[in-house]
């Protein structure tokens, strides 16, 4: 079936150039004599809508410092550098407040639970209580399918025992999602992951936020930095790098201005610069 749509379709392509090439190379056998480069297999670069997934608060920062027209013109690869002029302490408070925000909201609906629901005293932990504002913050939030691998971070669980209960730089990771009704394994998986938030060994800093919906999805991807993580792809087993989730540097880390100057260099670097897919929502 494959075959049969790639020689029917007037277009094809895959997600990303990773998959492009990783494909091109799949089904080469449909054009004998032909370049890799040059089957007729695109690729496309995940983007996001700006004015919806925009925070107020860093509109207003951009409005300030990029110029007040910025959005108008957000594809303009020269509108992103001014984010180099950007005041480090300006930058960070913004950052920081966001930060409160997303850890408050999760508190409060896990306070809401605990009103209503009358649930147990240990799922109110594994929802988020004791997330520290401090810490540096890793969320995935999506869907829970066994491809995703939800579960990749705690294949080493003495290591990241060690890495959420480090004294001086502690790490704590929030995770949300919904399973297909169908899905019975990404059921499954989702089950294992909210038993690694109930454990008790991991310090309160797993949290499940229950009842993902746009709402939470948004006070993340808002709040947040992009970590990429390996995965195992579909595409002859190769590994590749994908932004799975988001990663949130804290005070004592790398500060965000160089994440985002580092990441512009990357994309240029790679020719995966398109101008759609900008700091701080998108890949």
């Amino acid at each position: 079936m494959t075959a049969f749509a790639l020689r029917m379709s007037r277009y094809c392509n895959g997600v990303e150039q990773k998959a492009r090439r990783s494909s091109a190379w799949m089904w080469r056998s449909l054009w004998p004599g032909t370049k890799d480069e040059d089957i007729p297999i695109s690729s496309i670069t995940n983007g996001i809508h700006v004015p919806t997934w925009i925070e107020p608060k860093m509109d207003l920062l951009f409005d300030k410092h990029l110029g007040p027209d910025w959005l108008e013109d957000h594809d303009n690869p020269a509108i992103w550098e001014l984010a180099y002029d950007i005041p480090d302490q300006d930058l960070w408070q913004t950052h920081y407040w966001h930060k409160i925000k997303l850890i408050n909201f999760i508190r409060d609906r896990a306070r809401l639970r605990w009103a209503e629901d009358h649930v147990s005293p240990t799922n109110i932990v594994a929802g988020g209580t004791l997330l520290a504002p401090m810490a540096l913050t890793i969320g995935f939030a999506r869907r829970f399918a066994t491809y995703k691998r939800a579960d990749l971070i705690f294949r080493d669980l003495d290591r990241l025992k060690a890495l959420l209960n480090n004294r001086w730089r502690p790490v704590q990771i929030v995770l949300a999602g919904k399973a297909h009704p169908a899905d019975d394994p990404g059921k499954s998986l989702l089950q294992k992951v909210f038993k690694f938030a109930c454990n008790p060994e991991m310090g309160g800093r797993i949290a499940f936020v229950e009842n993902y919906d746009e709402q939470l999805a948004q006070y993340i991807d808002s709040r947040g930095r992009r970590l990429a993580q390996q995965s195992i792809t579909a595409y002859g087993g190769k590994r590749d790098e994908r932004d799975e989730s988001i990663i949130e540097r804290c005070p004592e880390s790398e500060h965000p201005r160089r994440v985002v100057a580092r990441r512009l260099q990357r994309q240029k670097r790679m020719g995966l610069w398109t101008g759609k897919s900008c700091w701080p929502n998108g890949g």
